[in-house]
């Protein structure tokens, strides 16, 4: 990505870095995150109102 910054006379490029496949955010999500989210209790998950999910507990 190149900004409209400038450093001796040249646009300011920068890299950014993600990881992919197993390891990547969907990878991760998929295989980990939503399985332990779906089987979870429900009670353990939510807020102590009641009316939301706790993003800690989660």
């Amino acid at each position: 990505m190149t900004t409209n910054k400038q450093r001796d006379c040249k646009p300011v490029v920068g890299y950014g870095y993600t990881s992919v496949g197993g390891f990547g955010q969907s990878g991760l999500i998929r295989k980990r995150f939503a399985p332990r989210l779906l089987n979870a209790s429900r009670d353990l998950l939510m807020n102590n109102a009641g009316d939301n999910i706790d993003p800690f507990r989660a």
